[in-house]
């Protein structure tokens, strides 16, 4: 079924009919091809936005028909108080958090797959627009631009992840709100990074003591927490396992030796901290040693941090649990 779908929308005929519906995308080289860099220009009813991967990106004015294929996308719109019509069905465990849409998430459109989704799944849902991340996604374009104006972003960085908040709140007619909570959070993010002792060395991480990957200092977690505290985790030559996030050797952490010790994990997950306190070379550990290594509960995060609202959620956490006499308690 699948094949012969793509053979369907990669006839003449279709893609004609739908690109004259949702507009031309054609790649404009004239701008610069960087993380973070986007622009929306809006002619008539048609705006033309520029994406990460140096694209521009044609929508209609106040799209409403929104679609994530990517865990920032969700983020975004939580921020924005705006629901997508559907999503990658593996998102809505973090969807449904608190920190996103809770129990409202179940009635999204679901779109089975992960880096390649269903096409006919994703026809169905009209979407105005898809957003999704440029790792993920580029190669599949001309695949699905065919269906949807798509927007690709990178987010190595809280200002990617704000620049990313403020082009899809313009595009959705929301740019006092986007800016109002990039406001909010760069005001707390610098009353963090003010009044923060950084004397303490962290590391942050995801898995079991055997099969682990930690934020490196090139991700969006590892470069946020570098601004707060010591951060010594560099991606190097290693091969990136997610975004900037890497697997390193048991020797390799104990070298570095860290403070503290975050591990990102289910609720519904089996209780990892317990199973890393047991390893015998973690006990070695400064961190394990002194019983500061904590979970971080991915419903209470949003999951895998994408964007301004996971982050600082997750920024709050970690600051107050390694400073809790400078902050014991979240800043406002």
């Amino acid at each position: 079924m699948r094949d012969a779908i793509a053979k369907v929308l990669y006839s003449g005929l279709l893609i004609t009919v739908l690109m004259a519906c949702r507009g031309n995308f054609v790649p404009d080289n004239s701008i610069e091809n960087r993380v973070g860099i986007a622009s929306t220009v809006t002619t008539g009813r048609i705006q033309t936005l520029t994406d990460a991967t140096g694209t521009a990106v044609q929508v209609k004015e106040s799209p409403s028909r929104l679609v994530c294929l990517h865990l920032s996308c969700i983020d975004i719109l939580a921020e924005l108080e705006r629901e997508p019509v559907g999503m990658y069905g593996v998102l809505t465990t973090f969807a449904t958090s608190e920190l996103y849409f809770g129990d409202r998430a179940q009635s999204f459109g679901k779109i089975s797959g992960r880096g390649e989704p269903n096409l006919e799944q994703l026809l169905a849902l009209e979407p105005d627009l898809t957003i999704g991340h440029q790792a993920q996604l580029s190669t599949q374009r001309q695949t699905l631009e065919a269906i949807t104006p798509l927007y690709l972003v990178e987010i190595g960085s809280y200002q990617d992840a704000i620049a990313n908040l403020k082009t899809v709140g313009k595009l959705l007619g929301e740019s006092e709100k986007a800016e109002a909570v990039a406001w909010h959070f760069l005001d707390k993010f610098k009353a963090y990074k003010a009044k923060s002792p950084r004397n303490k060395s962290v590391m942050v991480m995801r898995g079991t003591p055997s099969a682990f990957h930690v934020a490196t200092v090139e991700s969006l977690v590892g470069s946020t927490l570098a601004e707060l505290t010591p951060y010594p985790w560099e991606l190097g030559d290693r091969s990136p396992s997610a975004i900037s996030w890497a697997t390193y050797s048991v020797e390799e952490i104990l070298s570095i030796d860290p403070d503290f010790i975050f591990i990102i994990n289910s609720s519904r997950a089996p209780d990892l901290i317990s199973g890393l306190k047991t390893h015998r070379l973690w006990q070695t550990l400064t961190a394990v040693k002194r019983d500061q290594v904590y979970a971080l509960d991915e419903d209470k995060i949003g999951g895998f941090t994408s964007g301004t609202r996971s982050l600082g959620q997750l920024v709050d956490e970690i600051v107050t649990t390694m400073y809790p006499d400078v902050f014991p308690e979240p800043l406002p």
